[in-house]
């Protein structure tokens, strides 16, 4: 369902200073005149659900859930804040992100960026790639493919990038979330929507 964000035309002026914004590495996002956009900050109760084309939000994004659908990308000009963030499709936030929960699963044809300084809770990457530019912290990371670009000097509490035996997987999450040994990150994703965490 389209949300009821208010949404205008993305101006010449302002398409080419978030490009200038762009990392050398990040040349595959370009942006133009007339893409949709919405004046922040933008300040959700619950969920908000980008389901199709491109959204450019130009100031911060705080709400309790974010999804962003595979046929879909949104934009951050500035910081994201999120108790948990479900990425499908392309999300990139030029300023700082703050999660509790953040998934991506996108069979590795999408990307989750971050200019600024990124500190997640758990970070859950399937086939999903996350290029973190500026500061990364994190409590936990378990990748299922190691898609993940981190600055040098990142600090991770738990990183899981060189796998997780099953006695370390049953320590760490939820019964409802792991199926035969594995994590399920689809169940992971159910439990976000229904406000549960995923982890012990």
């Amino acid at each position: 369902m389209r949300s009821t964000i208010a949404r205008r035309p993305l101006t010449g002026a302002e398409a080419a200073a978030l490009q200038a914004r762009c990392p050398p590495n990040w040349e595959y996002l370009h942006f133009h005149a007339g893409e949709e956009c919405c004046d922040g900050p933008l300040r959700i109760d619950g969920a908000l659900e980008i389901e199709q084309d491109v959204l450019v939000v130009l100031g911060d994004v705080e709400c309790d859930i974010l999804f962003v659908n595979d046929i879909a990308s949104l934009i951050v000009a500035g910081d994201l804040r999120a108790r948990a963030i479900i990425a499908n499709g392309g999300l990139y936030v030029f300023g700082d992100l703050d999660c509790q929960t953040l998934v991506g699963l996108s069979y590795g044809d999408r990307v989750f960026g971050c200019t600024g300084h990124a500190r997640v809770g758990t970070l859950i990457e399937d086939a999903h790639t996350f290029d973190f530019v500026g500061t990364f912290e994190a409590d936990l990371i378990a990748p299922e493919s190691n898609l993940i670009i981190l600055p040098k000097h990142a600090r991770i509490a738990r990183d899981f990038r060189a796998g997780m035996a099953s006695q370390q997987l049953r320590e760490t999450f939820v019964e409802a979330v792991l199926q035969d040994d594995t994590l399920d990150v689809d169940s992971v994703c159910s439990a976000l929507w229904a406000g549960q965490s995923p982890l012990r």
